[in-house]
């Protein structure tokens, strides 16, 4: 934090060049309310003034790095943290993946060439943030931005798919400080009845970051529900948008474990219809113990990935009959997962695993290079143990490169009646140049089971959701990310065109996601829109494919 607002003060805006500066400073008459009115030097003095003096000019984390900012020391740290999402959270103008930091071909990455001949220019980062250490700081800059109409947004953990956090002429609210974590066994949602008994929960702040919630909640002897990447915001966008995580299938999405949150905020969107001050999740007792299992398959030939790919499609209902979930990945090379049950047997693994590894290893053209079963104490030893198995020796993703990713929720009635052609259209997204699909198994179980919230019905019929991803090295043209760009949403929509009664989880979306209304709400989506229109009718908080991007305010 130091180190950050010592930037703040070294480096102001004259540093560097701002590619909405021009516009930005240009009069407007505000007669039209979608219309930004840019305030005035001493109308920002005095918002600065009302909060403390924790306005700031977010400042590009590679400016030290260039040469007529160059300092040697914040250069060296922004180069061995670069890939970090720890370091990146507590970054003012750095989100986790790099191309929602350009305008463009305008920015200011971190490559040695471009920093040492080029400028460092702000890109789609915004002109001004608010460092939120009350909800009265957060009260304060959204009765600015709406006074002035200015672009705002919301960044807590920085994970958005789709950029959402940073804009290019905005104003964001940094909800970073806001962190405190509290338990109670007795919690009690306002307007309860007296006699009404209370529930075992968490309240988490909007600066909390999961990891830390979840050693918490381990101290505390209880588990909650959340995701499976320790630095994505506890309170923001990921309960906002539903929140799918390792424990979901035995207790339900993160918005089916909060009804302290209004009925759009628990799944309509995160950055749409306010800022998320806390949460209060319900949580539940500690495991006894967890039984996880990580298998790696390899495949001879892609006959050979088919058919492994279709029999593990067909065990996939039989799992989750059982109490099994977790993550998996499909190369061309290899088929990887790791599962668990919470509160499992270590016996129940053969009875229900077993026949598929005989089939495997029984098998020419396959190979089981690993295939470890193993009891934790824990649910934080287990995540510990499968984040290190799934991100390799830094146990942690890495981050700060160019990501842009599309998904689809599979139903099980999909999976249990078309296995092949889903297999055979998973071998085809990996033909048509996308290098791997990530299988998150959290559906079915709890998820399954109807809820009075936002969250798109389909997930209630679904039992995988898959990720696809696509990315592209610093410098890459516009053109060329274009067509990896569009590549993505053609190998989607294979997954599309089998799955039509389906939907994504708009917080893992394609951002080019075709007809993504019926895609991300389903059924909700005009009941939404008609919230939208009522609680924030100028569109104060716009995002890419939110609910109200498609509402004229004029």
């Amino acid at each position: 934090m130091a180190l950050l607002l010592l930037f703040s003060t070294i480096f102001s805006i004259s540093n560097f060049i701002s590619s909405a500066q021009n516009t930005n400073a240009s009069a407007c008459k505000c007669s039209n309310p979608s219309e930004s009115c840019w305030p005035s030097a001493d109308a920002w003095k005095a918002l600065n003034s009302s909060i403390a003096g924790r306005l700031l000019v977010p400042i590009p984390a590679a400016l030290p790095c260039y040469k007529d900012t160059f300092d040697n020391a914040s250069c060296s740290i922004a180069m061995s943290r670069w890939s970090d999402p720890s370091w990146r959270i507590d970054q003012a103008a750095a989100v986790q993946y790099a191309n929602w930091e350009l305008l463009g071909e305008d920015g200011c990455p971190l490559n040695t060439t471009a920093a040492k001949n080029g400028q460092c220019r702000r890109g789609n980062l915004p002109e001004y943030s608010v460092r939120a250490a009350t909800a009265g700081d957060v009260q304060a800059a959204v009765r600015f931005a709406a006074k002035y109409r200015l672009k705002l947004k919301v960044r807590g953990g920085a994970h958005s798919y789709h950029g959402q956090s940073t804009e290019a002429g905005s104003m964001v609210v940094w909800t970073r400080d806001l962190r405190n974590i509290s338990f109670s066994d007795d919690f009690r949602p306002a307007g309860c009845s007296a006699g009404q008994r209370g529930q075992s929960a968490v309240k988490v702040h909007a600066g909390d970051v999961w990891e830390d919630v979840y050693r918490a909640a381990d101290t505390r002897k209880v588990v909650v529900v959340g995701a499976m990447s320790g630095t994505v915001a506890a309170a923001g966008g990921y309960v906002q948008g539903g929140g799918h995580g390792p424990i979901s299938h035995m207790f339900g999405l993160a918005a089916d474990n909060n009804q302290d949150l209004f009925w759009a905020l628990r799944g309509g969107g995160g950055g749409t219809f306010g800022v998320v001050v806390s949460a209060t999740y319900r949580t539940f007792p500690a495991f006894s113990r967890v039984i996880g299992t990580f298998v790696s398959i390899i495949p001879a030939n892609a006959p050979s990935l088919l058919e492994v790919t279709r029999h593990f499609i067909e065990i996939q209902g039989a799992l989750s009959d059982e109490n099994w979930a977790g993550y998996f990945e499909i190369r061309r090379e290899r088929l990887f997962f790791g599962y668990l049950i919470p509160n499992g047997e270590a016996s129940r693994v053969n009875e229900t695993l077993g026949g598929f590894l005989s089939y495997v290893r029984q098998q020419q053209g396959l190979t089981i290079q690993v295939a470890n079963v193993k009891e934790f104490p824990s649910f934080l030893v287990w995540r510990q143990a499968a984040s290190c198995a799934y991100f390799g020796a830094q146990c942690v993703e890495s981050t700060g490169h160019n990501l842009q990713i599309a998904s689809r929720l599979i139903p099980r009635e999909t999976m249990e009646k078309s296995s092949m052609e889903l297999a055979q259209a998973l071998v085809n997204v990996l033909d048509n140049g996308i290098g791997r699909i990530i299988g998150c198994f959290v559906a079915g179980g709890k998820v399954a089971e109807e809820q009075d919230n936002a969250v798109n019905p389909v997930w209630r019929k679904a039992l995988w959701q898959l990720v696809l991803p696509t990315s592209w090295p610093e410098g890459t043209s516009l053109m060329e990310q274009d067509v990896k760009t569009k590549a993505l949403t053609h190998a989607n929509s294979l997954l599309r065109d089998l799955t039509q009664e389906s939907g994504a989880y708009l917080n893992e979306a394609d951002f080019n996601e075709p007809n993504w209304q019926e895609s991300f709400f389903g059924v909700n989506f005009e009941r939404l829109k008609s919230i939208k229109k009522v609680v924030d009718p100028n569109k104060l908080f716009r995002c890419h494919n939110c609910v109200g991007d498609d509402i004229n305010v004029c």
